[in-house]
């Protein structure tokens, strides 16, 4: 069946199936959501996918939680780094600042994501040039850097 799992067997039955880990038939077919016509006809398949799992090493799995590229959310970082959370807040002000100047929203004068990595790791040694590159590693339009980069590097330096 070219068909996604839930819609076979409904996702929370999936979960369930994975917890209890059933070892036959019988088990799996205590489920709810296993009781239906696709359940019952697959649940070899069912308890041969369950086997695999039990035998797949730690390292085949997949991860919990995806690993993170960029910064954590905006609300974790004061427990994570109050710096940084100082640096957002100035940061973000000065780009309120701008964006009023300009009668332009702020997420038009520059996008939200492109402040939020910056200001979680900004470059070393801090210089306006090396803020608008960094910027521009962040697909930040030349007109946006022309205006942001200097107060960009003025809230960021406040350390």
């Amino acid at each position: 069946m070219d068909k996604a799992p839930s819609k076979i067997v409904p996702d929370q039955a999936i979960a369930d199936a994975a917890i209890s880990d059933p070892a036959d038939v019988g088990a799996l077919l205590k489920i709810p959501g296993f009781q239906r016509r696709h359940g019952r006809a697959n649940s070899a398949r069912w308890l041969d996918a369950l086997a695999r799992a039990r035998q797949a090493r730690s390292s085949d799995l997949p991860t919990v939680s995806p690993p993170q590229d960029g910064p954590p959310a905006t609300h974790r970082w004061a427990s994570r780094d109050p710096i940084a959370a100082a640096r957002l807040k100035r940061t973000r002000q000065a780009v309120s600042e701008l964006a009023e100047q300009h009668q332009l929203p702020a997420e038009n004068l520059i996008a939200p994501a492109a402040v939020r990595a910056l200001t979680w790791q900004p470059p070393t040694p801090l210089s306006q040039e090396l803020v608008a590159e960094a910027l521009t590693a962040s697909g930040v339009r030349d007109w946006q850097i022309k205006i942001t980069s200097g107060a960009l590097t003025e809230a960021l330096a406040d350390d």
